[in-house]
């Protein structure tokens, strides 16, 4: 006979049910009130350009990183890179894992914005 001692479990079943209806709540009220307008949404033109634009700028950076990344770390991970040119290329390729993409995204819409240094 196992007995189960471990109580914890159902300490936050009324947490999980309070963040579930917080999360589910607009979504429902947004399907049932607003689906003449989402529908309109999906259906116009600047979204679905804007859709393209994403998954064509997706397709081109998966293809460059397999073109570029893929020969590059079989280099580094088989040592044919010189012992200082391998820490310094492997900082390079880890850095931009330290900048948050969120903080790129600003600076690339400041880049391209009217504001821009850049005329």
């Amino acid at each position: 006979m196992v007995v189960d001692l471990d109580n914890s479990r159902h300490v936050f079943a009324p947490f999980i049910v309070l963040i579930s209806l917080i999360l589910l709540l607009p979504i429902a009220a947004l399907l049932y009130e607003g689906s003449n307008y989402l529908l309109s949404a999906f259906t116009s033109t600047l979204f679905i350009y804007g859709t393209l634009v994403t998954l064509l700028g997706a397709s081109i950076a998966a293809a460059l990183t397999l073109i570029l990344g893929l020969p590059t770390a079989y280099a580094i991970s088989r040592g044919l890179i010189p012992k200082p040119l391998d820490s310094v290329i492997g900082g390079l390729l880890t850095s931009p894992l330290t900048i948050p993409h969120t903080i790129v995204g600003l600076s690339l819409l400041i880049l391209v914005s009217p504001i821009s240094p850049i005329p």
